[in-house]
């Protein structure tokens, strides 16, 4: 299995995704007890915790960026692995990438969490309501 997410998606916002293993990803769906909701959906849900773990990755390297720094990345965005190129260069710029990732994956796996325990409580509660009827 490929584990560089930016060989099975591209991105054009200067955000690769292959800042994170295909690994760290699926991990989470363990981690939550996903790992065996259909394979549409997962890819859908793994889409959209890419995206959202890239973003805050992004929006916290962003402020250190020099203009020449985010002309270059503009200018990497525009190569065939735009991907690819922009991770490397961004990795070179940031030498604590690799924490901020971590970092980031974990606070997105304790909010996931606690929001499937919110919405697991809601649904006992219901389940019980309706128990009680």
């Amino acid at each position: 299995m490929d584990t560089n997410i930016a060989n099975q998606q591209t991105n054009s916002s200067a955000k690769p995704k292959s800042l994170i293993s295909l690994e760290d990803a699926q991990a989470v769906f363990t981690e939550l007890g996903l790992q065996n909701l259909p394979k549409d959906k997962k890819s859908e849900m793994l889409d959209t915790m890419i995206d959202t773990v890239m973003e805050r990755i992004f929006q916290r390297i962003e402020p250190g960026l020099t203009e020449d720094d985010k002309k270059t990345l503009a200018d990497l965005e525009k190569r065939p692995n735009a991907d690819e190129a922009v991770a490397g260069y961004l990795i070179g710029l940031t030498p604590n990438l690799d924490f901020i990732a971590t970092e980031e994956i974990r606070n997105y796996k304790l909010e996931l969490k606690e929001q499937i325990s919110t919405i697991m409580n809601v649904y006992d509660e219901e389940m019980a309501k309706k128990v009680t009827e």
